[in-house]
């Protein structure tokens, strides 16, 4: 209680939720249904904090994959990108969130439509969804070609993990056309190349 007193400080942090506490102790023993349960009770009372609310909503989308529900998952990743829906940096990576959970679920127009809204309504060159567009067409057999084209053009215009994201979307697409070997190697490649590992490496393994 005096934790939900004090949320409204700004030093008040998720990590202050006791709920929060008790989940992750839930996800360390794949209590799956503990851990979204008192996730359940943390988001209720935090509708008054938006922010940690949308941060305890992250975690409910990442306990349902982390247990397999692709299902849940999504429906929880919708109702991130819904309540982030304001706030374009979260929204961005909210959008390359639910649209990985999509291609993994092989719903890969919905994904496609997922960032297409994105870079219309938020920024047309945002380097993570262009790179899980072109991840969503690679899965699209009639628009592979253009998963490629689009992959080589932000290659050659992005630096850091944007650059090595793109790069690792391209080693899966290179997989496809030429096997596993090759792909190992070019993904080798990737951190040589950018002095970094991508950050999609989780998401799209």
């Amino acid at each position: 209680r005096g934790a939900r007193r004090g949320m409204a400080s700004s030093s008040f942090s998720i990590n202050d939720i006791n709920e929060v506490k008790q989940a992750r102790g839930c996800v360390a023993i794949s209590d799956w249904m503990g851990a979204t349960q008192l996730l359940d009770q943390a988001k209720s009372f935090l509708a008054s904090v938006p922010d940690l609310q949308r941060q305890v909503q992250i975690q409910i989308a990442d306990v349902y994959q982390l247990k397999g529900d692709l299902q849940a998952e999504i429906k929880a990743r919708r109702e991130l990108l819904a309540m982030s829906a304001s706030l374009q940096t979260h929204a961005l990576l909210a959008t390359t969130s639910l649209a990985v959970a999509l291609v993994r679920g092989g719903d890969v127009s919905d994904a496609i439509e997922v960032c297409d809204k994105a870079l219309q309504e938020y920024s047309d060159n945002n380097p993570r969804v262009q790179t899980v567009r072109a991840l969503a067409l690679s899965h699209h057999e009639s628009r592979y070609g253009e998963a490629i084209e689009a992959l080589d053009e932000l290659i050659g215009r992005v630096e850091g993990v944007a650059k090595a994201d793109a790069l690792l979307v391209r080693c899966r697409c290179i997989s496809k056309l030429k096997g596993e070997d090759e792909a190992t190697l070019a993904y080798r490649e990737v951190e040589e190349m950018c002095g970094t590992e991508p950050d999609l490496a989780i998401q799209i393994a």
